[in-house]
């Protein structure tokens, strides 16, 4: 269980989203940005 590869994708997630999300609150730039990629990456 500790080696689950599920896990850990998620946890590395969770990291991933964490930064962006302090990312975007210190540079409201960067989350114009983002949200930008965003919507292109779903189109």
């Amino acid at each position: 269980m500790i080696g689950d590869p599920n896990l850990l994708a998620a946890k590395k997630e969770k990291e991933y989203l964490t930064k962006n999300i302090d990312k975007c609150y210190n540079n409201i730039s960067y989350y114009q940005i983002q949200a930008g990629i965003d919507l292109m990456t779903k189109a």
